[in-house]
């Protein structure tokens, strides 16, 4: 038997080689889309249908409950820049307005409320509109005062429970107004307020 010729030998190399390279391509995972195209051999990766099935719903959940966080603590800060407007009332009003704003927080025929300045304590109910107004309007004739100023303010609230606690200077003197409230379904009333 004589020896193959070079030309034999390569040509039975390259018809190895094709079996191996077809081989191999049967044998790929990648899908037809990931392949290199036949016009310019770039790679186009495609995201993988199960995968895409898989990760669409998870990222549709997160989306919701971010959402429904968002609005949570927007409307928990919208509360408190409610309470922290009330705080205010008694120093940032019309010095002959600011007892009349803070009436607005207080509804005896809604909300009964408990009074108590210096000490004295007088419950308000339904029909007593008026005595209410009047016994604040007496209580905090300091308010009345131009030179008013909020000397500390704390601002707390437990969900449909707040507590206003202001400490105020007028003319060289210091005065304690703790406003307790409930949240109505459009505004803060209040249920006891306390005047030292």
């Amino acid at each position: 038997m004589g020896v193959p010729q070079p030309a034999a030998i390569l040509s039975l190399a390259g018809v190895g080689s094709g079996k191996r390279d077809h081989g191999i391509a049967e044998r790929s995972c990648d899908p037809p889309s990931s392949r290199p195209s036949a016009t310019n051999g770039t790679w186009r990766a495609q995201p993988c249908p199960v995968l895409r099935r898989l990760f669409l719903p998870f990222l549709v959940a997160f989306v919701l409950v971010s959402a429904v966080s968002a609005v949570a603590d927007a409307l928990v800060v919208t509360e408190l820049e409610r309470l922290g407007t009330l705080a205010n009332l008694l120093t940032e009003e019309d010095s002959g307005r600011r007892v009349d704003a803070l009436l607005r927080h207080v509804a005896p025929e809604r909300e009964p409320v408990e009074i108590t300045v210096a000490g004295r304590h007088r419950e308000f109910a339904e029909g007593q509109e008026v005595d209410a107004a009047e016994t604040l309007r007496v209580a905090l004739t300091f308010a009345e005062q131009r030179d008013v100023v909020q000397v500390q303010r704390t601002v707390n609230q437990d969900r449909d429970n707040a507590v206003v606690a202001l400490r105020l200077r007028a003319s060289g003197e210091v005065h304690n107004v703790t406003l307790h409230l409930r949240h109505h379904d459009d505004r803060w009333l209040a249920h006891r307020i306390v005047v030292r």
